[in-house]
């Protein structure tokens, strides 16, 4: 499967809530929320794109001085175990030479994504009462001493 990743712009807003809605039925976002993910300087909205202009798998992040906090990372059902989260991850580190820690928070019964992010060295750092979506999530937390996403 050929893609690439790269930030997304504005222009991308409308299909990048598409996507988001297929990935995380559950977690609606309000299209302000949206737009200043697009707008203000400390978000990072990145896609991997098909040769078709396809969205397969996005993140949306935050980053300040020396760390990053993942709001969203989601792939679409259809194209998960294929290396693309792990790609975007990869981008993401890159894009932050400097960065320390990142950091994200989990549904507690999202198995699939809790597998993957500690198998990327990620730890439990504690337990977010009532996440969300009502249920609790847990916080986890990832120091960069190399890059080996």
């Amino acid at each position: 499967m050929k893609f690439i990743i790269n930030r997304l712009s504005i222009k991308e807003l409308v299909d990048l809530k598409r996507f988001h809605v297929k990935c995380f039925c559950s977690y609606i976002i309000s299209d302000i929320s949206f737009v200043n993910y697009f707008t203000m300087p400390q978000y990072i909205v990145m896609a991997a794109i098909d040769v078709r202009g396809v969205i397969l798998g996005y993140a949306i992040c935050s980053a300040l001085f020396d760390e990053i906090d993942i709001i969203f990372l989601g792939v679409a059902l259809e194209n998960r175990c294929c290396g693309i989260a792990s790609q975007i991850l990869n981008k993401i580190v890159n894009s932050m030479p400097a960065l320390k820690r990142i950091y994200l928070e989990v549904d507690i019964n999202n198995i699939g994504a809790m597998t993957f992010y500690r198998k990327k060295g990620f730890e439990i750092i504690r337990i977010r009462k009532m996440y969300a979506n009502g249920r609790d999530a847990y916080e986890m937390m990832k120091k960069i001493y190399d890059i080996d996403l």
